[in-house]
């Protein structure tokens, strides 16, 4: 039998013939053997159903460089430029989760060359990257693929790359990239919201004011209609607000409060937000004073009346 099951592999390469010469050694506990054959015969094989087959065999067996191999063999027998690439990228994964991260890094870097316009290897490049704690290098690659797509492409792989950076505590590098997209849309508010973020992550407080401070101004000046510049900026005063109270600047708090509720006069929940802010700082009669002063010069306008006494029946209830 031995020497029978040796021949018809020697003769014949296909399944049944060594299937049959590895069930002998694998009865016979002959592991060395099996490893050796599988290696033998995977050489021959020409058909990529046949390598699959192998390939089964090695992974059952635990035969790790057998498996490998077999990656490699289906892509020098792959004709079909899809199937091709999808083998590279499995024989990158394989050697990843199997301790060979120089090399799957070599194959994925390769295939990035080759193909740097294609999603799904920019894709395996960044999560590769990412996964193995080189966190520039997956931004970088992000940045560059961004660079050269079409939209809407473009702006995805851009704000993947903002948010990367910022978690990988590449603050400058993310604020560069939103002052990229910020340049062709000035007034995105998802864009400026993940500026603030950048400086309050960083623990930058006074520059997160001056950033807050800053926008304001220029809102201000923006050619936008009167309702869309009022709501916007309500937004940014409302992150304003909360950066000057981390850095302890609460009377300058109290003034952004001041220039919500001038345009909000009519909100009641934002009314008793701000006197409970201004009592718990010990700012109420300045509070007070300004809306004072405020109804005795517009004694027509019935809004500051009523907020001037909003103001101060949430004060007596929290007295």
């Amino acid at each position: 039998v031995e020497q029978q099951t040796i021949s018809e592999v020697d003769r014949d390469a296909s399944a049944g013939a060594w299937q049959l010469r590895l069930a002998l050694l694998e009865n016979q506990g002959r592991r060395e053997e099996m490893r050796a054959l599988l290696l033998s015969v995977l050489g021959r094989l020409q058909q990529l159903d046949q390598v699959d087959t192998l390939r089964g065999a090695a992974v059952r067996l635990g035969f790790d460089d057998v498996s490998e191999k077999t990656l490699e063999r289906t892509i020098a027998l792959s004709n079909d430029p899809v199937e091709k690439l999808r083998a590279r990228m499995d024989l990158a994964s394989f050697r990843e989760t199997h301790q060979d991260q120089s090399g799957a890094q070599r194959d994925l870097s390769q295939l990035l060359q080759e193909n740097p316009a294609l999603l799904g290897v920019i894709r395996a490049n960044v999560d590769f990257y990412w996964r193995t704690n080189q966190r520039p290098k997956a931004v970088s690659i992000l940045e560059s693929a961004a660079g050269r797509a079409q939209a809407p492409y473009r702006d995805q792989l851009y704000r993947e790359a903002i948010t990367k950076a910022s978690d990988a505590g590449q603050f400058d590098e993310a604020r560069k990239l939103i002052d990229h997209l910020l340049s062709a849309d000035a007034d995105n508010s998802d864009l400026l919201a993940a500026k603030a973020s950048t400086y309050a992550r960083e623990g930058k407080t006074n520059d997160l004011i001056q950033f807050y401070a800053g926008e304001v101004q220029r809102l201000q000046a923006s050619p936008l209609s009167f309702a869309d510049k009022t709501e916007r900026i309500a937004g940014l005063r409302r992150g304003y607000i909360n950066a000057l109270i981390t850095a302890s600047r609460y009377p300058e708090a109290l003034d952004q409060y001041i220039e919500l509720l001038n345009r909000y006069p009519e909100d009641e929940g934002l009314a008793r937000e701000t006197a409970r802010f201004a009592e718990t700082q010990k700012l109420s009669d300045k509070l007070i004073a300004f809306y004072q002063k405020t109804a005795q010069a517009s004694p027509k306008d019935y809004r500051c009346p009523l907020l001037l006494a909003r103001i101060e029946t949430t004060l007596l209830q929290y007295q």
